[in-house]
């Protein structure tokens, strides 16, 4: 009898160890998944952003290159732009599903919902991968391989048990979905720089030739009051335009802090087994709830 003790003291912190790592997976799930919807929100308000900026940058004066390979690179920038909304997409659809899948595979007991769950993942990412064309860039060719390698972890998995196993050999996968969505709103704020410096040059052209033909003889006073609503709207656009790039800044900030924070707290899950009370699930968890709230201060 004491000796069954014994075995029931050695083993009770492995098993409260056990429980305490299905709530950290529960916790980082959640925390993922608020990185996942926030990061899809920013995209997609400041692809908005972007078209609207994509219309003052339009020099009707512009002639065609005589190096035709000139004109073919501008020509595709339209392409380029489709290419990474459709990678953007995927790596947020990949992040959000395997977050979902490990809250699944860490709350089911019954080995058939686990296998099911795990299934389920797999026929995700493997549609995610063949969304993406390989052949057409470095880092969709990268991120269509993680898809297929992060599948085939959880292809097979029927007990929670191997959930930690797991989630180590995935880390390097997770790192490329995450990284390659950062990429992306990296590029689209580079854009959004040289759009906007644009913009404001063919803004202060518009306004001085409509102050030009405003201020000549014989302008009948409806033609002025059009060219008034115009000018109006110009210095209406710059302004919001300005008050928009705070908010964007500061969110941006905070997703690459979320960011770091998740892969930290992934990596720490696999490696430890991570308590839902240690530190570094504890940030990821604070950083991922504000990044998340963020969201409604972006015009």
């Amino acid at each position: 009898m004491r000796q069954l003790k014994f075995i029931l003291y050695l083993s009770l912190p492995a098993l409260l160890s056990g429980c305490v790592n299905l709530d950290a997976v529960g916790k980082f799930a959640d925390g993922t998944e608020k990185l996942s919807i926030a990061s899809a929100e920013f995209y997609r308000s400041e692809l908005e952003t972007d078209r609207k900026l994509a219309g003052l940058v339009v020099d009707l004066g512009e002639t065609v290159p005589a190096d035709e390979s000139a004109w073919v690179n501008a020509s595709s920038r339209g392409e380029n732009l489709i290419a990474e909304a459709r990678r953007n997409r995927a790596a947020v659809a990949a992040l959000a599903s395997y977050a979902e899948s490990l809250r699944e595979i860490a709350e089911y007991d019954d080995e058939e919902e686990i296998a099911e769950s795990s299934g389920k993942l797999s026929r995700n990412l493997v549609s995610l991968s063949h969304e993406l064309d390989s052949s057409s860039s470095v880092d969709e060719s990268a991120l269509a391989q993680a898809f297929t390698q992060l599948a085939g972890l959880y292809s097979k998995v029927k007990t929670r048990s191997v959930i930690l196993e797991k989630v180590k050999k995935a880390q390097p996968h997770v790192e490329t979905i995450v990284y390659t969505m950062l990429r992306d709103i990296e590029r689209q704020q580079v854009r959004f720089s040289l759009a906007r410096l644009s913009a404001n040059v063919n803004r202060e052209k518009w306004f001085n030739s409509f102050q030009h033909d405003y201020r000549s003889a014989g302008l009948a006073d409806s033609q002025k009051s059009l060219l008034a609503m115009a000018a109006g709207q110009l210095v209406e656009d710059e302004l919001a335009e300005k008050l928009s790039e705070l908010p964007s800044r500061r969110f941006l900030e905070k997703l690459q802090k979320t960011a770091n924070s998740c892969l930290a707290a992934h990596k720490a899950i696999g490696e430890t087994g991570l308590k839902k009370d240690a530190k570094v699930l504890v940030e990821f968890a604070g950083d991922a709830r504000d990044l998340y709230n963020s969201i409604s201060d972006i015009p």
